[in-house]
């Protein structure tokens, strides 16, 4: 085999074994992410949440938020879920009535029923790689007298 020959099945065997490489490296065995859901048992009806997210704030309000509501955006959600809590370690926390605790919620429901809160606990079971998982339960004293409320979510996406 002439010299010049063999200098071209060099490259061209590099270049293989580098595309044979390359292609090996995908893993697509891996299991796709299971989806967040959130979802609460109140007056005898389990709800679905369409959104839902946990996140800081710097606006003056209790720094570590969750919010769940049912609707096509936040301004127009039929029942919805504000939590205040001191932090997104996980744990379980107490709930309060009222806006003063460092701990609280506040709910509306689709008939528009507003409750500011209750006494109970929300409980963070794992928080790791932007997603939260864990459960509350509470008694409300609201309009339509003293309801009781409980509900799970499960990889609820964490903003910074």
């Amino acid at each position: 085999m002439p010299k010049q020959h063999r200098f071209c099945i060099i490259p061209a065997s590099i270049l293989l074994a580098m595309m044979f490489f390359c292609a090996c490296g995908k893993n697509s065995d891996s299991p796709p992410d299971a989806p967040n859901s959130f979802t609460w048992q109140l007056m005898g009806a389990t709800y679905t949440a369409n959104q839902d997210t946990a996140f800081t704030s710097g606006l003056g309000m209790q720094p570590f938020v969750i919010y769940a509501g049912r609707g096509t955006n936040y301004l127009t959600f039929n029942s919805r879920f504000y939590f205040f809590l001191s932090s997104f370690n996980p744990g379980t926390y107490p709930l309060t009535v009222g806006i003063s605790g460092p701990n609280h919620f506040q709910y509306t429901h689709e008939d528009g029923f507003t409750w500011g809160g209750g006494n109970g606990t929300f409980t963070i079971t794992s928080n790791s790689n932007g997603k939260m998982s864990g459960s509350f339960s509470a008694s409300m004293t609201g309009p339509p007298g003293t309801q009781t409320v409980t509900g799970s979510f499960t990889n609820m996406p964490v903003k910074p």
